[in-house]
C-alpha cells in the first residue's frame, strides 16, 4: 500500500500495489506483471504500458488513448478530471501485463470473516 510518491522496479516477478493517495508513482517489471489498485475517487494522470493492459470496467478514464507499438500497448488518460502533471501513475511491464483496477481501502485489507 502506498500513500504518496513511490518508485519500484523488478527484473522478474510481479509488483502488486494499492495506491490510496497519490504523488508520483512509477512502477516497472521487466519480465513480470504490474497490478495497480486505486480507490474510485483517485485523481491521476495514467500511463499504462505492457505486452497487455487490462483496465477494470469500473475505472472511468477521460481522454483515454491507446497506442500499439513493438508488440505492446500503451494506454494514457486522466482519472477523475486530474490535472495532467501534478499526480500520475506510470506502470510498465514490457514482457507482462499491467492490470489497473478500482478497489476500496477496506477491500485492500483483505480481511476475511
Amino acid at each position: 500500500s502506498s500513500s504518496g510518491c513511490l518508485k519500484a522496479s523488478t527484473h522478474q516477478g510481479a509488483i502488486d500495489v494499492y495506491v490510496s493517495q497519490l504523488g508520483k508513482v512509477e512502477l516497472k517489471s521487466l519480465k513480470g506483471s504490474v497490478i495497480v489498485k486505486v480507490p474510485s475517487s483517485l485523481q491521476a494522470h495514467l500511463q499504462l504500458s505492457g505486452k497487455a493492459v487490462d483496465v477494470d470496467s469500473e475505472v472511468h478514464i477521460q481522454e483515454m488513448a491507446k497506442a500499439h507499438k513493438d508488440h505492446g500497448i500503451t494506454i494514457t488518460g486522466l482519472m477523475n478530471q486530474a490535472s495532467k502533471h501534478e499526480k500520475w501513475i506510470k506502470a510498465d511491464a514490457p514482457e507482462g501485463t499491467v492490470s489497473f483496477r478500482s478497489q476500496s481501502w477496506f477491500q485492500s485489507l483483505k480481511l476475511r470473516d
